[in-house]
């Protein structure tokens, strides 16, 4: 079959079928329009949503975690001396272990062997 054969058979098929073509057409223009809409509203929630917490100074923490250790005091000393930063509040995350002799093996259980060397 040519080109211009198969060409052909489309444009008979188009004229036979002139509904289901046009459906078609209108379906795929709907799809299209809904898919900009629905990201032109997206864009413009998380817009509006950005500007509102920046203009009312909604941000009052900021959690800052260094690489793999603690940050240093001159990292601290940096933080501190940025504008409208108030309070710089260093803590100390102390993991959860368990040691293998206790009875209880439930997360977040402090072993007393634990709690005797970190709290005596």
């Amino acid at each position: 079959m040519l080109f211009k054969d198969q060409l052909d058979f489309v444009t008979q098929h188009i004229k036979k079928n002139k509904l289901r073509v046009f459906m078609t057409i209108l379906a795929a223009t709907m799809g299209c329009a809904f898919l900009i809409v629905l990201a032109s509203v997206g864009f413009g929630l998380q817009e509006s949503l950005r500007n509102e917490i920046l203009s009312n100074e909604t941000v009052t923490k900021i959690q800052v975690y260094g690489d793999t250790t603690q940050l240093t005091d001159d990292q601290i000393q940096e933080i501190k001396k940025i504008d409208h930063v108030e309070t710089v509040l260093e803590t100390i995350n102390i993991p959860n272990y368990s040691h293998p002799n206790t009875k209880s093996h439930r997360k977040g259980d402090l072993s007393p062997f634990l709690w005797d060397s970190l709290f005596h």
